[in-house]
């Protein structure tokens, strides 16, 4: 008789990260690339992308007339480092940024394309900004995230991340700090 292993509570992976021993597809793989001014062709590809837009719009993009603009003065900016995400065949599938703030801790923000959520990748790709933000010396991070997208704030806990504010309008702040994360 063969038994399953017993998944407890503690347990932090989802049946899609368990081995293919049981049954499930591998852990997606991402790579994370640092953006450059031609990247701006994937952001305007991904505008026809309700959700990443509202993830856009919350990060200023209603300030600037386009993809390139936006994209433009992120790497402009030296409080913003910004990141594709590289999926299979290296497809271009998301963003993750950092944003460094004079007087809080610096912030992590993540989206990925429609396609490509509820299948791992975005987990992947949080958790490849995180091991970043690990070997460039930060101990901490915040994540603001929409008080609608209940699907990364749930991410953003499962990955160690705690709820310390509900800051005014449609955003929740969450704390990160290393040893809350192996």
């Amino acid at each position: 008789m063969t038994t399953s292993p017993r998944l407890t509570p503690s347990t932090q992976q989802s049946p899609r990260e368990l081995t293919p021993a049981l049954g499930a597809q591998p852990r997606p793989v991402v790579k994370l690339r640092e953006m450059v001014a031609s990247d701006a062709r994937h952001l305007a590809a991904w505008h026809d992308d309700a959700k990443l837009t509202a993830a856009f719009v919350a990060a200023n993009w209603t300030q600037l007339a386009d993809a390139r603009d936006w994209l433009r003065w992120r790497l402009s900016d030296p409080a913003f480092e910004s990141y594709l995400v590289l999926g299979p065949e290296s497809t271009a599938i998301g963003v993750v940024w950092f944003q460094r703030w004079s007087n809080a801790d610096p912030s992590i923000s993540f989206a990925i394309c429609e396609a490509w959520r509820n299948r791992g990748f975005g987990r992947r790709a949080v958790q490849a900004g995180l091991e970043l933000s690990v070997r460039r010396g930060r101990r901490r991070l915040r994540a603001l995230v929409l008080r609608t997208n209940a699907a990364s704030r749930a991410l953003v806990c499962s990955l160690g991340f705690t709820q310390v504010a509900a800051r005014s309008g449609e955003i929740v702040e969450y704390r990160w700090q290393v040893q809350a994360w192996t």
